[in-house]
């Protein structure tokens, strides 16, 4: 007789049975994020909220590298032109259509099947480095399983928009900055189709002590993008490449729907106070508020640093990092899906190293804080739909700055725990 057979049946039946339950309620997100993408499927011409399914992926990545490959920018009015498409790309990072250019060996609808593939592997992915680096690997179907059901991962299955991509690289490179900088390094080149995801982390990297991984990541997402706009400007098409990004610098100007005070998904902090001013902020103005914002941010991190703590997702300066890419400069609801390795760490207090100290009610208040945008459903077009409130109505601004004032919170939340541990254990070293 084996050493387990007196086991009680209690012992294995309840872990079983939520292991069984959680697999249930992953088939059936998978299920309605598959029949969303699919059933609905958006092929060619103008966005069409009524059958959008995929069109991401069809606007955002297959057409725009199609176009790449054949030597158009997709940056351009002649990308719009030329490909079954409304409006030309924002200013992704090159690098993202050398990366995905070969998704076009495959028609449409095959490489839309295999990237909703891809898509469900950069969840498991994910569920697995953000219990891995919370010191919680047992926790992964649980955390797979909250992804599928949040906001952004269910809009992200439906829409085939590369933002899992993002969120996994950008994990990568906080997990593995001081350990593996080449695998960080990596991991920034996932992260970085868009400047938005690439320069906040590069800068946040580079403050926390992670020199040799921003250093190579950059210069990676550099040999790539410069390869990328090499092949787009060969055999004197350079300067139609430079009047490209004029292109998609005034059509992007140009959508009223993308102004703070018309969104109903934009979480980033200077979103939420022009929604409020009813303005309208460029590129520019972004980036240096984006600077601004990252100063006490970086002086957080470096004092965190002399406490041993310039490593890791789920830690407390992994999680400071992942916060302030969201808020700092332009993002979206779905955007807050980087916020997953920093929720673990939060919730379980692991690295125990790294949160002793924090009490748990300011961790799970932090962790409530960033789901806030991955389960609000108040802010979703459904539910304004169905109130009947759009801009410039006040109940549209104030329904819509819900997300954006959680993460805020956060963050200034998350800047005090900093400073409140920093000034503690300098409190507790011994004179001399």
């Amino acid at each position: 007789m084996g050493a387990d057979d007196s086991r009680p049946a209690g012992d294995w039946e309840l872990p079983l049975a939520a292991l069984a339950a959680l697999g249930v309620v992953a088939a059936a997100c998978i299920c309605l994020g598959g029949y969303r993408a699919f059933e609905g499927r958006h092929v060619s011409g103008p966005y069409d909220p009524q059958q959008d399914g995929f069109f991401d992926f069809a606007h955002g990545v297959y057409y725009p590298c199609q176009a790449f490959v054949d030597g158009v920018s997709p940056y351009g009015q002649a990308f719009v032109d030329g490909y079954p498409v409304a409006d030309p790309v924002p200013l992704y990072t090159p690098s993202h259509f050398l990366l995905h250019a070969p998704l076009t060996l495959l028609p449409l609808l095959p490489a839309s099947v295999t990237y909703f593939a891809l898509l469900l592997a950069m969840i498991y992915a994910i569920a697995r480095l953000s219990a891995d680096a919370a010191q919680a690997p047992g926790a992964w179907p649980l955390i797979g399983c909250l992804l599928l059901m949040t906001r952004g991962g269910q809009a992200t299955l439906a829409s085939g928009y590369f933002t899992l991509e993002l969120v996994l690289g950008a994990l990568v490179a906080l997990r593995y900055a001081a350990s593996r900088p080449w695998l960080s390094a990596c991991g920034v080149l996932l992260a970085a189709g868009k400047p938005t995801y690439l320069i906040p982390l590069l800068i946040l990297l580079a403050v926390r002590g992670n020199l040799k991984a921003a250093v190579r990541g950059g210069g990676l997402t550099g040999v790539a993008s410069a390869a990328a706009v090499g092949w787009l400007a060969a055999g004197g098409r350079f300067d139609s490449f430079l009047a490209s990004i004029t292109d998609s610098t005034e059509a992007r100007a140009a959508q009223v729907d993308q102004l703070p005070i018309n969104s109903f998904t934009q979480v980033d902090l200077l979103s939420l106070i022009s929604k409020w001013m009813d303005w309208s902020p460029g590129y520019a103005v972004s980036m240096a508020v984006m600077l601004v914002l990252l100063t006490p941010i970086g002086v957080a991190l470096r004092r965190l640093n002399s406490q041993g703590d310039s490593a890791g997702a789920a830690t407390q300066s992994g999680a400071l990092a992942a916060l302030a890419i969201v808020v700092t400069v332009f993002h979206q609801s779905y955007d807050a899906l980087l916020l997953v390795a920093a929720i673990t760490g939060l919730a379980t207090g692991r690295p125990e190293r790294s949160w002793r100290g924090i009490p748990r009610w300011a961790r799970w208040g932090l962790a409530a804080l960033c789901l806030t945008p991955s389960f609000n459903l108040l802010s979703t077009r459904a539910f304004l739909q169905k109130l009947g409130i759009a801009p410039p109505d006040t109940g549209f601004t104030l329904v819509t700055s819900i997300n954006g004032t959680a993460l805020a919170a956060a963050l200034l939340l998350m800047l005090w725990l900093a400073c409140r541990r920093c000034a503690t254990r300098a409190e507790e070293r011994p004179p001399g």
